[in-house]
């Protein structure tokens, strides 16, 4: 699992694990400790978001580290994998609430996806939001994801999100608009920006939020009228 957890992403979380990988020397018992809480909350993350552990899901964290030993760009393409593992979660919490199929497999890759529910609504996965729950035809929820880390491009990702929820609220002026925000991408003008447009984004739950806080997670999706 540790080979999993990219170097850089690690000091994001001020965890560095560098030297003791080149030096082949065990880190502090309080350092071992906090490398340890935090894989173990990577895993158990995935294990308690899904009925069925598929090998899949374990690729989506290699390849959010893999490539941050390669070269910068990683830190938008851990965005891309990002708004994945939270479309794989948002499908066990309809597997957990019994609105699709009991044998329904889902491929969260597909870019623009439907999915009508068991009790009459719909759920449309794809872009600019991201996520948008239909009841009655009508948009009751939209979520917005941006899980790159790059700090020097959060105000306009902060900017092209505002813009795509606020395309839901064009739609539907009573939608629930959400953004999820990866947490160490977060700068003090990007939060103030956030808080300006409350009328386009009325909530902000960090990536950190949804994966590792079950409170904060189920707040989530009770917005979305998928809590339970």
């Amino acid at each position: 699992m540790l080979s999993m957890v990219s170097q850089k992403s690690m000091n994001q979380i001020r965890i560095p694990a560098t030297k003791f990988e080149q030096s082949g020397n065990l880190p502090e018992f309080e350092v071992s400790l906090s490398i340890a809480r935090r894989a173990n909350s990577l895993i158990s993350a995935l294990i308690e978001s899904e009925m069925r552990i598929e090998q899949r899901e374990f690729d989506i964290w290699r390849g959010m580290a893999a490539g941050s030993q390669a070269q910068g760009s990683w830190q938008n393409r851990k965005g891309d994998q990002t708004e994945m593992v939270i479309r794989q979660d948002l499908v066990s919490q309809l597997h957990r609430l019994q609105l699709l199929e009991a044998d329904q497999t889902v491929d969260i890759t597909t870019r623009v996806l439907g999915l009508p529910l068991l009790d009459g609504r719909t759920v449309r996965l794809g872009s600019e939001p991201d996520i948008l729950i239909y009841d009655d035809y009508r948009i009751h929820a939209a979520v917005e994801v941006k899980g790159g880390i790059d700090t020097a491009g959060v105000l306009e990702r902060v900017g092209a999100a505002i813009k795509s929820l606020s395309r839901g609220k064009d739609e539907s002026t009573g939608a629930i608009t959400i953004l999820i925000m990866s947490e160490v991408s977060m700068s003090d003008q990007a939060k103030r920006d956030i808080e300006s447009n409350k009328a386009n984004v009325n909530y902000l739950f960090t990536v950190e939020d949804i994966i590792e806080d079950s409170d904060l997670k189920q707040r989530y999706y009770s917005l979305m009228g998928l809590g339970r």
